[in-house]
């Protein structure tokens, strides 16, 4: 009915999807997205959409063009219905204004079905009004008090460690710009 669908609540959701892909996607076209993973980029979920999806191999200058590509190959293939579930929407690699605006765009397609899970409690404020009414959310409860396990797996991956030794270099950098009053 064009909605997208964004499961929220207690527990991992990991497992609730991944039984709704089995159930009912099985012999859908769909392509799974786990949000929680540190190395997620726009960039990775626009090429598997364009090259396994849609086996396009040619390449792309921004993420804007290969958006329209996507849009356009939907709009002349009306049959063609692409699910995409995304594990966390609200995962760090994912909460950028731009790979927001981005999902947004695609959630917006006509025949491009999202099915999404949110965590974090205050993650629908990454949403304006604007992008409410791109995604098109309708939300259900869905308290499974699941553990976190896979999506807490990368907290302590080289990854991101290296992230925030980054961040405290960063902040160490600024502080010493600063003189004695304004420290």
């Amino acid at each position: 009915l064009g909605f997208s669908v964004l499961v929220y609540g207690l527990g991992s959701k990991k497992a609730l999807l991944e039984d709704f892909r089995v159930s009912h996607l099985s012999q859908e076209i769909h392509l799974v997205i786990n949000g929680f993973f540190p190395s997620i980029t726009l960039k990775s979920i626009l090429n598997a959409l364009t090259r396994e999806v849609l086996e396009h191999q040619g390449t792309f200058r921004t993420p804007s063009d290969q958006i329209h590509f996507i849009a356009q190959t939907l709009k002349d293939s009306p049959d063609l219905h692409v699910y995409l579930l995304i594990y966390n929407i609200d995962g760090p690699m994912l909460r950028g204004e731009k790979t927001q605006s981005a999902l947004g765009q695609l959630a917006s397609l006509p025949n491009l079905h999202l099915v999404a899970s949110i965590d974090h409690i205050n993650a629908p404020l990454v949403w304006d009004q604007f992008k409410h009414s791109q995604f098109n959310w309708l939300w259900w409860e869905c308290v499974t008090f699941q553990h976190y396990t896979e999506e807490t797996s990368y907290e302590n991956s080289l990854l991101v460690q290296q992230t925030g030794a980054l961040v405290l270099s960063s902040l160490t950098h600024v502080l010493r710009s600063l003189t004695p009053n304004a420290r």
